[in-house]
């Protein structure tokens, strides 16, 4: 997690949680050992070590405390059942996941771009920029890759 931390683009954070009926976005910066506290599952995905984000009273206690914004996006039940179909690469349509309907909603929300290249390295910029800032976007489930 040090190295991730160390050679990361950027430290601030779009975190998305559910809260009382609501898709919430915050937004934060993490430092070390927040950063540890968010992403604490650790996983194997197809030969890759990965943290994985997910929301608990605590976490959530944490954004309501330390974020810079918090912004109440959609309800959750809209959240839940709305999905837009995307083309992938190749050209095969897909249904985006709840992680990439939440990157949309933040960059209509504050009228900025979605970053065009979906799987930037963590190393080379974030997802979207705010305000001249980079910030990468978290929901539910997420993770950031540690390696192999």
């Amino acid at each position: 997690m040090r190295e991730y931390y160390n050679t990361t683009f950027t430290h601030n954070y779009v975190i998305g949680a559910k809260l009382n009926g609501k898709v919430i976005a915050y937004l934060i910066t993490l430092n070390f050992e927040a950063l540890c506290m968010f992403f604490a599952s650790i996983t194997t995905s197809r030969g890759y070590t990965v943290a994985r984000y997910s929301s608990n009273k605590k976490k959530i206690q944490y954004l309501e405390e330390h974020c810079t914004r918090r912004i109440e996006l959609i309800d959750l039940e809209t959240f839940e059942t709305t999905r837009r179909i995307r083309v992938n690469a190749k050209g095969k349509e897909y249904v985006e996941n709840r992680g990439e309907y939440f990157e949309y909603l933040v960059s209509q929300f504050f009228g900025v771009e979605q970053n065009d290249k979906p799987n930037l390295k963590h190393t080379e910029g974030g997802d979207i920029e705010i305000d001249k800032i980079a910030y990468q976007v978290k929901y539910e489930a997420s993770g950031i890759c540690l390696g192999k």
